[in-house]
């Protein structure tokens, strides 16, 4: 078996630049791999390298190409790859010579392809750039959120998220009115698609917004076979996680404020009777944020991270760097659970049981 350089696994890691020159049923048809149906930008079959792997025929066509990005995938084994692999695998061949077949063009270097392939793509950012400065920057700059947070998007399906998300974690029992008052809205297509969108909103302006994934990583991966990025949880509207607290306008100021991770768990807490509480949107206090709760003057902050031991280290991490501006207490949620697992009964089993830190000042 040839033995491919570290070079050429790297250039031929993404092939987009190839497949403009690729009819990929001709492909197919050339290398004898029965391929049944196809639907948009995907052709299903037969996985043609399947006994190279499992050394026996596949028995059912579970196996998909993208004639865009020419990344394959096979959902038996599951494994994934992209034409330039394959075509190696079945011809016993280099990557620069699977390239030259996969392109038809035997006087071709893979370089010039590569070259056209970079000129293609450039004219279509260009062409991309032209159209977008024709829009509205409003919805350009937020990606339709604002279209979807009117509308709302929202299934049976979604509600059941918030129950009963899928995994090994406790049900959270997210009722629905909570979900609804905190506007989160299903995405069905785009970028976003199978996620749980939540707006972030400062002094009742909206700032940017999380997305969940709603299928659980096993099944969004098998849906998504192409897309690497499952986590997804990006903040396009200029928005920082490090400059603001999820929750911030249901405080009052002067009183307790409890600091939890994610914004679900401030949507429980919310529903079972205690809303000063604010998510810092990951495990890490940030200085920005430790400015806006210095404008809530909170009489006691209770620090009740996720139960894992990144959440247990992080309440440490978080109450040491808290203890030097106000009273602060450590709240550690039973081991394999998060704020978001508890009723109200078990949340104040938690507060009650917290620690005490010392702090620089006293409570006033």
């Amino acid at each position: 078996m040839i033995q491919h350089s570290v070079k050429d696994r790297l250039r031929y890691r993404d092939i987009s630049w190839l497949m403009p020159n690729v009819d990929v049923e001709t492909v197919l048809d050339k290398l004898s791999v029965d391929h049944s149906s196809r639907k948009g930008y995907e052709i299903r079959g037969f996985c043609p390298d399947h006994h190279l792997f499992t050394g026996k025929r596949p028995s059912d066509p579970n196996w998909t190409v993208n004639v865009d990005t020419g990344q394959t995938y096979c959902f038996t084994e599951p494994r994934g790859s992209n034409l330039v692999w394959v075509v190696c695998r079945l011809l016993e061949c280099s990557a620069d010579e699977s390239a030259r077949f996969l392109a038809g063009a035997k006087g071709n270097a893979p370089t010039d392809l590569l070259l056209a392939g970079l000129r293609n793509r450039i004219g279509k950012m260009r062409t991309q750039r032209e159209v977008a400065a024709k829009e509205e920057p409003a919805v350009r700059g937020m990606d339709d959120i604002w279209t979807d947070l009117e509308r709302r998007p929202v299934s049976d399906r979604f509600y059941r998220f918030f129950m009963t998300p899928p995994g090994k974690k406790p049900p959270t029992n997210i009722l629905p009115a909570t979900v609804d008052r905190f506007e989160a809205f299903e995405r069905s297509w785009g970028y976003y698609l199978d996620r749980a969108v939540i707006p972030y909103r400062f002094k009742g302006q909206l700032v940017g917004f999380v997305a969940i994934d709603l299928l659980g990583e096993q099944e969004w991966r098998k849906k998504h076979p192409v897309d690497d990025d499952y986590r997804k949880t990006l903040y396009p509207l200029g928005f920082s996680s490090a400059t603001c607290l999820g929750g911030y306008d249901d405080c009052v100021v002067g009183e307790r404020l409890i600091l939890v991770e994610d914004k679900r768990s401030k949507m429980k807490l919310w529903q079972e009777g205690f809303p000063n509480c604010v998510s810092l949107n990951g495990a890490r206090l940030h200085g920005g944020q430790l400015q806006l709760i210095s404008m809530l003057a909170p009489k006691e902050v209770c620090v009740m991270m996720d139960g894992d031991a990144a959440g247990r280290r992080a309440t440490d991490e978080v109450a040491e760097t808290l203890r030097r501006h106000f009273p602060v207490r450590r709240c550690y949620v039973p081991v394999g659970m998060d704020p978001k697992n508890l009723d109200r009964g078990g949340i104040e089993v938690v507060l009650e049981k917290s620690e005490l830190v010392g702090n620089c000042r006293k409570p006033a």
